[in-house]
């Protein structure tokens, strides 16, 4: 049961993940990489705030993260005239340094004991 419950939630992340770059590879017909580094700034700064006990917080600081992330790709674009998968590509480059500062300069974050959504919802 618990490799289930883990391969569902696996699945709805990447699944997450997987529709914004479809999203903007066919719809958009933009090249866009953005996608990928702005779902491990989520990523990372839910987990820092799951640590810090804030697990709902956490899923906010996320999509305004994500947003954020786009933002900067948008601007990158439309402002400086860059190529949507270049500007992408810099966005992408430039979230690593980001995404390893808001964790404490650590490459991982061990969330066992800490509560998260989904033992919110499990329990």
């Amino acid at each position: 049961m618990v490799i289930l419950l883990g391969s569902l939630q696996l699945g709805v992340l990447y699944g997450m993940l997987a529709l914004g770059i479809y999203i903007t590879f066919r719809i958009m017909n933009v090249p866009d990489l953005t996608a990928e580094g702005s779902f491990t700034l989520g990523l990372a700064l839910s987990a820092v705030l799951a640590i810090a006990g804030h697990p709902l917080l956490g899923l906010l600081a996320a999509l305004i993260a994500g947003a954020a992330a786009g933002t900067v790709t948008g601007l990158l674009h439309t402002k400086l005239g860059i190529h949507p998968i270049l500007a992408g590509i810099l966005t992408m480059s430039g979230l690593y340094s980001v995404n390893l500062m808001a964790m404490g300069n650590s490459s991982n974050l061990s969330l066992i004991n800490c509560p998260t959504v989904f033992k919110m919802v499990g329990s």
